[in-house]
């Protein structure tokens, strides 16, 4: 997808651009709205919370807090848009890794050089739009640990399918991918 003209945010810790989420989502909606009858896969890795982004012209890490709330303010807006649009998308969010806010007994805050489950376990969020039976209620939570095989499965048997089911289900049953054993992952959510 083009980026020009995008806004630039931030800068990454290597001065690269970061541009700005909401205009990214938005040139992807209105480019994917030209062709209502095609079927794609669109990988997006978001860069506002990443380590080290500044604002141009201070050297400073911006507040995590503040590009947070940005983040799930602008993810919240996209997907009123998305359901908007009456287009069928399925959208999963899958932190890369955590960010080592806390630090622990192995490492320093903001270090992620061994893979402890606080970095590993990560939540996931699954969000379906467009279904012609739209989950009632509460979300969906999953509370056992789970792995990214689950949720490529689910990927995958959603991408065959010609339209989305109600019945759509994220289970816990393959092994937790980067924890201890003792330790729980975070729960996964489906909407």
């Amino acid at each position: 997808m083009d980026q020009t003209n995008l806004p630039v945010i931030l800068l990454g810790f290597d001065g690269s651009p970061v541009y700005d989420d909401t205009a990214v989502l938005n040139r992807w909606l209105d480019v994917t709205e030209k062709d209502k009858n095609s079927r794609s896969a669109t990988f997006y890795n978001t860069l506002p919370l990443h380590d080290g982004n500044h604002y141009p012209g201070v050297s400073k890490t911006a507040d995590y807090k503040a590009r947070a709330q940005k983040f799930f303010d602008e993810l919240d807006a996209f997907f009123t848009e998305l359901e908007k649009s009456g287009r069928k998308v399925m959208v999963v969010v899958v932190p890369e890794h955590g960010g080592a806010l806390k630090g622990d007994r192995m490492q320093v805050s903001g270090l992620r050089d061994i893979p402890s489950p606080s970095i590993t376990d990560v939540p996931v969020g699954v969000k379906f739009f467009g279904m012609k039976a739209p989950h009632q209620g509460a979300p969906i939570v999953i509370e056992q640990p789970s792995s990214f095989l689950a949720i490529s499965d689910l990927g995958g048997s959603r991408s065959r399918m010609a339209r989305f089911s109600p019945k759509t289900m994220l289970t816990g049953k393959n092994s937790p991918v980067g924890c201890h054993k003792q330790h729980r992952s975070p729960r996964t959510q489906m909407q």
